[in-house]
């Protein structure tokens, strides 16, 4: 069993190490994470959506936010979109391991994933918006 105390400490040095690393370099790391941690769920809501809309993507990101805790908006219709969470999802952070922002990333890194394995025909970019 991982001790508690162990833990918070070690997720505390791997967000202080990872605000230090560049950008790409930061997103590679959250990356791996991000596909694991996706794996687990949210890729299924995602994929769910998709099987069901089709072709059609505001079809798809209006299924999406029928999930409890995701908002999702269209701003361009058929091009923009907004996802939002009403809590982060991360059992790190639920689960009082750490706050750091370092964990956007990872988030935004799984939202991404989840989108291109839902969504392979369209390119998508996924931006971080603080509320």
């Amino acid at each position: 069993m991982l001790d508690d105390a162990f833990a918070k400490n070690w997720i505390t040095g791997l967000m202080q190490g990872a605000s230090h690393l560049p950008q790409e370099e930061r997103c590679a790391l959250f990356r791996c994470c991000a596909e694991r941690c996706a794996r687990s769920f949210p890729l299924a809501l995602y994929q769910q959506a998709g099987q069901r809309a089709g072709e059609n993507s505001s079809a798809f990101f209006s299924l999406l936010g029928e999930n409890v805790g995701i908002r999702t908006r269209e701003i361009v219709p058929g091009r923009q979109y907004e996802i939002a969470y009403a809590v982060c999802g991360c059992d790190w952070h639920s689960g009082g391991y750490t706050v750091s922002e370092m964990l956007c990333e990872c988030s935004r890194q799984g939202i991404l994933y989840c989108l291109e394995q839902a969504l392979p025909r369209l390119k998508c970019r996924v931006t971080r918006n603080r509320f």
